[in-house]
């Protein structure tokens, strides 16, 4: 048996290189006797060797083998998830370019090249985070759709196996943060780790049973000598009894040799149980692995049909709002339409009404100015007369003033003159 860690190495290894893990192949099986065999630990570049010599995949090369390797690398050491190139669609030109995509941890980073050297941006992944795949448009197939931050990248892959994996390692990311742990990469290597522990115990139980019953064995093997030892005294210190001893002692080898036959079929038998185990677990990983697979299916085929439902429903009540508006802006013309040809009969009554007051008015006014122009004319008069009075009287202020004159003269003249006053 081989350590489980250099199997998972081996495992990560073929599936990099493009190949299938089969444990019983011709290529994996020598190579994993080997290390088997070898009952010590192994280097990295003993193993590199070992694999040099006994290829992985049918067809590798040496080249396949280094990129395998460097992937590998990437993945369990760098912490790097997926990498590979996509087009991405810009946010202000609206137009599609290639990029090299890098996951690594929660990050998303594109460049121009896969040398990182030009870094045009990342997206920063959250457990708010939503990805998922979006119908084909602007020329371009097998279109996902990451969103965070009220931000969306469209982004293209080169094909649905390209597309389903890129979106299965982001939810895979998201799953993490939603969980509180670090990366993908340390949960996978906490979860080996913790399969590796109960393995171990498994391993431990059994070799305890293992040592429990070779101890009873010893214990049963050790009895049997000592009964042994004590017939032959007993021969020795009684011949008369040494048929019913050694009667007894047949009987009692029988037993112990029937209970030795016994516990050598428990033995085979346990051991067979441990070879059932082995291949029980294998089968039940496998089985894990095939149950992850569809559980990434259908909830991406669910995520898919909950999005055409959420777009229908969306429809419909589109459809309905539209309906109620065009509802209510027919009734508010109708309204609109009554109010306008009251306000037309109200406007013709009252326009007849402002000529009717109109024609008065204008009969009143023609009146008015007839009794101005009387008025003028009497005013004029009065006023002519008023003139002609105020001249009369004038007139006769200058001769009452002058007959006042003369009545004063003559009433001088016509006073006696007394003795002594002198005459005038």
């Amino acid at each position: 048996m081989y350590s489980s860690k250099v199997e998972f190495l081996l495992r990560k290894l073929t599936t990099a290189m493009g190949a299938q893990w089969q444990e019983d192949s011709a290529e994996v099986g020598p190579l994993a006797s080997i290390i088997g065999q070898n009952g010590q630990e192994l280097s990295v570049w003993e193993l590199v060797a070992l694999i040099d010599l006994r290829p992985l995949a049918p067809g590798a090369d040496r080249l396949a083998l280094t990129l395998a390797i460097d992937e590998v690398y990437q993945e369990l050491l760098m912490d790097i998830i997926k990498k590979g190139y996509l087009w991405k669609k810009g946010h202000k030109r609206k137009n599609w370019m290639e990029r090299y995509f890098l996951l690594k941890s929660n990050i998303i980073s594109y460049y121009v090249h896969e040398d990182l050297k030009e870094k045009k941006g990342e997206i920063v992944l959250d457990k708010v985070c939503n990805v998922m795949p979006i119908p084909d448009k602007d020329g371009r197939r097998f279109l996902f759709l990451i969103s965070c931050f009220g931000k969306s990248f469209e982004i293209s892959a080169p094909d649905p196996r390209q597309r389903q994996a890129w979106i299965s390692s982001i939810q895979s990311v998201i799953r993490v943060l939603e969980i509180g742990n670090v990366s993908v990469a340390r949960d996978m290597q906490r979860r080996r780790r913790e399969q590796r522990e109960r393995r171990g115990e498994e391993r431990d139980q059994l070799a305890q049973r293992m040592t429990d019953l070779k101890e009873e064995q010893e214990r049963s093997r050790q009895q049997l000598e000592n009964l042994q030892q004590s017939q032959h005294e007993s021969e020795m210190r009684a011949l008369v009894e040494e048929q019913k001893r050694a009667q007894a002692h047949a009987e009692l080898q029988e037993k112990y040799e029937l209970e030795l036959l016994h516990d050598k079929k428990v033995i085979a038998e346990m051991e067979v149980e441990i070879k059932a185990k082995e291949v029980e677990t294998k089968a039940h990983q496998e089985r894990i692995r095939e149950l992850e697979e569809m559980y990434q299916q259908l909830s991406a085929a669910l995520e898919m049909e909950r999005q055409a439902k959420h777009e229908e429903e969306a429809a419909h009540e589109l459809q309905a709002r539209l309906l109620h508006d065009e509802a209510c802006k027919r009734e508010e013309l109708e309204r609109l339409q009554e109010e306008q040809e009251q306000e037309l009969s109200v406007t013709r009554r009252e326009k007849a009404e402002l000529e009717r007051e109109s024609i008065t008015r204008q009969q009143a006014l023609e009146n008015a100015n007839q009794q101005l122009q009387k008025l003028e004319a009497e005013r004029e008069e009065a006023q002519r007369k008023h003139q002609e009075v105020s001249e009369k009287l004038a007139s006769a202020s200058t001769c009452t003033q002058s007959w006042r004159d003369r009545v004063k003269r003559c009433e001088m003249l016509l006073r006696p003159i007394c003795p002594g006053e002198d005459s005038l």
